[in-house]
């Protein structure tokens, strides 16, 4: 009887609830939520980033890293903070990356003294294992990133992307670093849609979803045309759907301009003539 007594005790150790008054809690100095990239990517937040293959995503990734690196707005439209990322890279070899990369530098003029930018091409990181997240994280202290990017979620777990319980380790080995100021911007694929951009496109265990705080879809609606939509902000009101343009600069670097905000369905008609400069097929 002791015996199970004493492991009863430990076991409610373990899950043992914190209770704050109501009192204390508004007493509680919480800072406001500070948006790296406005109404996108707040500090200390977790983010999904979800879309078809060859819909753009590793590409917005990279320019959306290199505009927080810069301090410059996100399509021209969203208000950055100037910060140090962290790419991390599980699916693109390295010379894909760095020409993309050089791209968009040259398309923006950045000055790459300015920037930094640190990258990690398929470490053997596993998001769903304890201890890969951790030994990972004490290689991360050295550069003390504000944000990371992984470039993908399918090849940066163990388990299944459909087993709930296997998602939710995610979070749990993640969390410690949001507590410290980190942020994660985590791209993952979609499943063939009708192109609502929903939360159930994205692919896996609904909990994928569900634990983050922001949810960001990108989906091709024109022959240079990709539309974002955002089916979840957990920090602030859902923006509304807007499309940008990705082009060339006339020195054929890389361009994402802001189109339009969209009131109107996802989905857009796609000319059956997709004849484009050979320079931006490449890219995508």
């Amino acid at each position: 009887f002791e015996l199970k007594k004493y492991e009863r005790d430990l076991e409610r150790d373990k899950i043992k609830p914190i209770f704050v008054t109501l009192k204390d809690l508004l007493k509680k100095d919480i800072p406001k939520t500070e948006w790296l990239v406005d109404n996108i990517l707040a500090r200390s937040s977790f983010t999904m980033f979800g879309g078809e293959s060859g819909n753009l995503k590793t590409f917005t990734s990279l320019y959306i890293a290199l505009c927080l690196c810069t301090g410059k707005k996100v399509f021209g439209e969203f208000d950055t903070k100037k910060c140090k990322v962290l790419y991390v890279d599980c699916e693109n070899r390295d010379i894909v990356i760095k020409e993309r990369v050089e791209s968009i530098i040259q398309g923006y003029d950045m000055n790459v003294s300015d920037i930094e930018m640190n990258f990690s091409f398929f470490p053997d990181l596993k998001l769903d294992n304890e201890r890969s997240v951790n030994l990972f994280m004490e290689f991360v202290d050295w550069i003390s990133p504000d944000v990371i990017i992984c470039d993908s979620l399918v090849r940066m777990m163990e388990g299944s992307e459909n087993d709930a319980k296997e998602v939710r380790k995610i979070f749990d080995n993640i969390k410690q670093s949001l507590n410290e100021g980190i942020s994660w911007f985590i791209l993952h694929h979609t499943r063939k849609s009708n192109g609502n951009a929903s939360k159930d496109d994205l692919r896996g265990s609904g909990d994928l979803a569900g634990m983050a705080d922001v949810l960001i879809m990108i989906r091709r609606t024109g022959i240079d045309r990709f539309t974002i939509a955002q089916p979840k902000n957990r920090l602030n009101k859902e923006l509304n759907k807007f499309s940008f343009n990705f082009g060339c600069s006339d020195y054929n670097g890389a361009i994402f301009d802001f189109d339009k905000w969209h009131t109107d369905s996802f989905v857009e008609k796609i000319p059956k003539s997709l004849e484009r400069a050979k320079v931006i097929q490449g890219w995508i």
